[in-house]
């Protein structure tokens, strides 16, 4: 993966042109190889893919204008710059530990 600052030619540049994949990250210009999907998932992959939509559930309950932990997770994100699904996701992705 690359970072491109101040390059005329890429500034502003999303979207793949030819085995590169090219996005925009806080202003900034990415630059990475595209990637080439497997068609076989190992057991590890089917396990990890579960967790993670169990965790996308979780975050989107969460975060529902509704819920009571909804204004908690704003907070947290609005200080980490990321949006309150994000958090939530790395949230139940890696448990705090609680002493």
């Amino acid at each position: 993966m690359a970072i491109s600052r101040n390059n005329l030619v890429t500034q502003g540049l999303s979207g793949d042109v030819g085995g590169l994949l090219f996005r925009q990250v806080d202003g900034e210009t990415i630059v990475s190889q595209k990637a080439v999907p497997s068609t076989v998932a190992t057991e590890a992959q089917k396990v990890q893919r579960k967790r993670f939509q169990r965790a996308v559930i979780y975050a989107r309950s969460e975060t529902a204008a509704s819920s009571e932990t909804n204004e908690i997770y704003e907070a947290v994100a609005k200080k980490k710059k990321k949006k309150p699904h994000i958090v939530a996701v790395a949230d139940f992705l890696n448990a705090p530990d609680i002493h």
